[in-house]
């Protein structure tokens, strides 16, 4: 089947009638928003005030296969190839991790507490920086920090590294294995900021998660084992005990399941003023630790 005709009312609507036995309305219009802009570069206000513009066969036949992907139930982020995160619009596609709301708080908070810092030299790393989402942001609205990232992924890492290009924004993404990076010198310079969303989600709690993220996200990037859960939060904190200047501070996202866990975690590596600090819907999502003393 094809559109009616190739006016942008017809194609937006044969869009949506194709798709409506596999989404919620509220959740189509969204992302019938996300597909036009990010394919197409046509704005909702362009789609409602230019109805009768027309689309050239070409882009009726891109449509056509974003159309047999999500049906797939693709996630819609890598089939526009871009998401939104705070004001970027950030390039995305498989096998990157699509950021998250959640990570979005993290972020504010993040910039909440470097601004009562403001005036000071601040050397920032982001671990398991996957699309860049968090480094982006920060160095976009604090110029003047020194942001830097790494993750295990170089798929990500080059996606990192092109959208930092993308937004002009000097960033320095490396590609390493933060479990394998203990006599890197990244590790061995003297940091003011560590602050990581790694792997949190416990194998067992697949069983809460929708197909769309199973199928067609990195497991690698989500996914920790029941046995040790605090894989990386033990090994990163580590690092960061060494690696940080005295006062300085770390930034997890975390499992709402175990914020008791990773505080008493930091509180054994030597970490100071330990605090849980919850998301939007009231869960355990992040945590902040200072670097109390010098070992």
């Amino acid at each position: 089947m094809v559109p009616q005709t190739n006016k942008l009312r017809d194609v937006v609507s044969f869009f949506k009638k194709e798709l409506e036995s596999y989404y919620p309305e509220n959740e189509l219009k969204v992302i019938s928003e996300i597909i036009f802009e990010g394919l197409f570069d046509i704005t909702k206000q362009e789609m409602m005030l230019f109805p009768e513009n027309l689309l050239n066969e070409s882009q009726i036949v891109k449509l056509l296969k974003v159309i047999k992907r999500l049906k797939r139930y693709e996630p819609v982020q890598y089939v526009a190839g871009y998401t939104d995160f705070l004001e970027l619009k950030i390039n995305i596609k498989p096998p990157v991790l699509i950021p998250r709301p959640e990570t979005e708080e993290l972020v504010l908070w993040v910039e909440e507490e470097l601004k009562s810092r403001s005036g000071e030299k601040i050397n920032l790393l982001d671990v398991c920086s996957g699309s860049g989402c968090i480094a982006l942001v920060l160095k976009r609205r604090l110029p003047e920090i020194s942001v830097y990232g790494l993750d295990i992924n170089p798929e990500a890492v080059s996606v990192a590294k092109a959208n930092a290009q993308r937004f002009n924004l000097k960033i320095d993404f490396f590609q390493k294995d933060i479990l394998k990076i203990k006599d890197d010198p990244l590790v061995k310079q003297k940091w003011d900021v560590w602050v990581s969303n790694p792997p949190y989600v416990r194998l067992s709690e697949r069983k809460f998660m929708h197909d769309n993220v199973l199928k067609y996200e990195p497991r690698e990037a989500l996914f920790v084992d029941d046995n040790n859960p605090l894989l990386f939060y033990d090994n990163i904190s580590s690092h960061a005990q060494k690696a940080l200047k005295k006062d300085g501070l770390l930034f997890f996202e975390i499992n709402e399941a175990m914020g008791q866990n990773v505080k008493r975690l930091l509180e054994e590596k030597g970490f100071s003023d330990v605090i849980i600090k919850k998301d939007i819907n009231d869960k355990d999502r992040f945590v902040m630790a200072k670097k109390a003393n010098s070992i």
